[in-house]
């Protein structure tokens, strides 16, 4: 059945939320029956633009044309009811009806016979090798399955615009062979598609177009093999964008205070970093050297695999960076050593304690602070009281050691101590959030991409000063997307892809390590 695609016009779209800049001027043109990538690294503004698209989000700028139709301000039932059709990362079927009734509830934004309609479900089912699961609960399918049927029910549609978000995540070579097949096989049909992707193996062998976001804006914009050839795009997956605006495009602008926060020094005399460093993290120790190892650690999130085999080791007093691809368990990883993700198989140790059906406060108990993704500002907390929180049990005196340390290391924090945490800035939040991850005085600690969203100027301060408990003898295990950063501090590293370890070795060696670019890039064909 061919079906005429349609053009999709993005004009200057612009999304904000308060100060932050999310979608900055963004203007792109999809030819009707195009299959079009849009890449870029985290917090790079991919599944905002996916759900301007999709009508779940209203831009705060800009206008969006579907044939010349203009959709800005029209709703996600209206547009699917205009053909345009979507997929989310995670698939969200009704669990509780069968597969085919799935499509059946999508259908009912189209019109025509019933029967019509039915042979139609028939004929997608078959298509995404379904037919036989066709009265099968969904909660009974496989990730894969899943991932299949919700493609079908964006099929059921019948869209002339299908989104794909991130449709690839989550699976292994050989079940990315079909979605690419199918995928494929959709265009044939002279729809026009839309693919937001970690896994830059479908947009190289699926797209005629390709965009890559950075900060909220468009960097470039080409042929898969132009875009994927570019130096400034393997750049800034690596970390090595050093120019200015580039870095700041769309980021929020930091106040002087905050920009001046590591590198300004208070007055009289300054209690040393080491006070907010376990003595112990330091020293010989107990167990085996190593103040954490991963042996052969799987997790998952539902049926997704987000850690796969994972063996790991940070030693005492040493960085570890944890790097990777969008979507590779980064984060996932952060989760399993810190108990909030559960693992299935394998083994975590603590200094030689196992923790593997340990709680949070168990795993903290031991010395392990995480400074999470996302910063996790009390929001009716002041900032001295986010502070304190994180040492509380602890004597007055050495609350008070803990928490002159903590102002001496970021001192706008002690200028906005009675101000609530998230009235500050993100980089003031992200200082905020790394104070109070040492207000524990961790031996270990977790940081989970500090540097996301934020200006390169306020990054910088930020390094500095885990840069100086380095210096005091912190171990540390630092997942980031910023790789030369990374590198440039740590002592050795990892490199995931797709949940599983891919390059291993010191920080030097890593960084020569000829796979580097390309699992972050891919090679162009």
């Amino acid at each position: 059945m061919m079906t005429a695609g349609a053009s999709l016009e993005i004009d200057g779209i612009g999304v904000r939320y308060g100060g932050l800049v999310a979608l900055d001027a963004v203007s792109l043109r999809v030819a009707p029956g195009a299959v079009f990538g849009v890449i870029g690294p985290n917090g790079a503004g991919k599944s905002t633009l996916v759900g301007v698209l999709g009508g779940a989000l209203r831009p705060s700028s800009g206008r969006l044309r579907f044939d010349g139709l203009d959709i800005t301000r029209t709703g996600a039932a209206d547009r699917a009811r205009l053909g345009i059709g979507r997929t989310y990362q995670i698939p969200r079927p009704f669990l509780d009806l069968t597969v085919e009734e799935n499509l059946e509830v999508a259908q009912l934004a189209c019109r025509g016979p019933r029967r019509i309609r039915r042979d139609r479900r028939g004929e997608i089912l078959r298509r995404c090798a379904l037919a036989e699961f066709a009265r099968a609960p969904a909660r009974s399918l496989p990730l894969l399955r899943r991932k299949r049927l919700e493609f079908a029910r964006a099929l059921a549609l019948d869209p002339r615009l299908l989104l794909l978000d991130e449709i690839g995540a989550g699976l292994v070579d050989a079940e990315i062979d079909a979605l690419v097949a199918l995928i494929r096989s959709v265009a044939a049909e002279g729809r026009t598609v839309v693919i937001v992707e970690h896994v830059l193996r479908i947009v190289r062998e699926c797209c005629t177009g390709l965009a890559v976001l950075n900060f909220g804006a468009k960097l470039c914009e080409g042929t898969p093999a132009e875009v994927l050839s570019s130096d400034d795009v393997a750049a800034i997956y690596l970390g090595t964008a050093h120019v200015r605006g580039e870095a700041a495009a769309g980021a929020e602008r930091e106040p002087p205070e905050a920009q001046r926060s590591v590198s300004a020094r208070v007055t009289g005399s300054r209690p040393p970093v080491s006070t907010l460093v376990a003595a112990e993290s330091r020293s010989s120790g107990a167990g085996d050297g190593n103040w954490l190892s991963l042996e052969r650690v799987s997790a998952y999130h539902g049926q997704l695999a987000a850690l796969r085999d994972v063996s790991l080791r940070v030693g005492r007093g040493e960085v570890v960076a944890v790097l990777g691809p969008n979507g590779a368990g980064k984060t996932s990883l952060a989760a399993a050593v810190c108990g909030s993700l559960p693992i299935r198989s394998g083994a975590i140790r603590i200094d030689g304690v196992p923790i593997v059906r340990a709680r949070p406060e168990q795993i903290a108990a031991l010395g392990v602070a995480h400074c999470m993704e996302g910063r996790r500002i009390f929001a009716d907390l002041s900032v001295e009281q986010n502070l304190l929180i994180a040492a509380r049990g602890v004597g007055g005196d050495e609350s008070r050691r803990r928490l002159a340390a903590v102002r001496a290391l970021f001192p706008v924090l002690a200028d906005r101590s009675r101000d609530p945490g998230t009235s500050m800035s993100g980089g003031e939040q992200q200082m905020l959030a790394i104070g109070r991850a040492l207000m524990a005085r961790p031996r270990l600690i977790v940081f989970d991409e500090i540097s996301l969203g934020l200006a390169r100027i306020v990054v910088d301060r930020l390094y500095e000063a885990l840069l100086e408990l380095k210096r005091a003898g912190l171990s540390m295990l630092l997942v980031e997307q910023d790789v030369d950063r990374a590198l440039a501090l740590a002592d050795r590293a990892y490199v995931l892809e797709r949940g599983a370890v891919a390059i291993e070795g010191t920080a030097s060696g890593v960084r020569a390590d000829g796979r580097l670019r390309h699992l972050y890039v891919g090679a162009a064909d």
